[in-house]
């Protein structure tokens, strides 16, 4: 005779489906644009300048971020940096990076989340805040992956994102239910 699985098994495969359910969710965020694998091995590979420009070029949003952080205040040039190839030598690689990364990833954190009491942008603010913040941290403590560190800090929140494209779905898909 087959025994019927008891409430607490029941619990637990819900949960399962669950999140089965979330991970499938996760797969349809839209992947981190090329760039960012194009431009992370040239830098690790100290590749010359012209090579990692003639990926940047093509892109106008970062190419401007790359442009504005060259020719701010922090880095006191007494001349305008007026060429990305200026602006990567003053960046050097590893800022490069960092620029590059959170202007890929602020496409997941910029939309307002539901279910989060925060106004738009807020998500992001809180993302780069929290990745600049753990970089100072590891560079304090002498910790020789600090670009690993901010990657992760940085991210951190990306399952509030997989959340909100979970629930917008399967609220849609209720309502639609509900409607028929």
């Amino acid at each position: 005779m087959l025994k019927s699985p008891s409430r607490n098994e029941i619990e637990i495969r819900r949960y399962e489906l669950l999140l089965e359910d979330i991970l499938a969710t996760a797969e349809k965020l839209p992947p981190f644009p090329d760039i960012i694998w194009k431009v992370m091995p040239l830098i690790q590979r100290m590749a010359p300048v012209s090579e990692i420009e003639a990926v940047i070029r093509y892109d106008q949003a970062i190419t401007a971020r790359v442009l504005a952080l060259s020719q701010s205040a922090f880095y006191g040039r007494r001349y305008g940096i007026t060429t990305l190839r200026d602006a990567i030598i003053v960046l050097g690689g590893q800022t490069l990076l960092q620029v590059v990364m959170t202007a890929c990833a602020a496409r997941y954190f910029q939309a307002r989340i539901s279910g989060y009491d925060a106004r738009e942008g807020r998500l992001w603010q809180h993302s780069v805040a929290t990745a600049l913040m753990a970089e100072m941290l590891a560079k304090h403590r002498k910790q020789r992956r600090s670009l690993t560190i901010f990657t992760a800090a940085l991210l951190h929140d990306i399952g509030k994102t997989v959340l909100d494209l979970y629930f917008k779905i399967h609220v849609h898909a209720t309502v639609s239910e509900i409607s028929e």
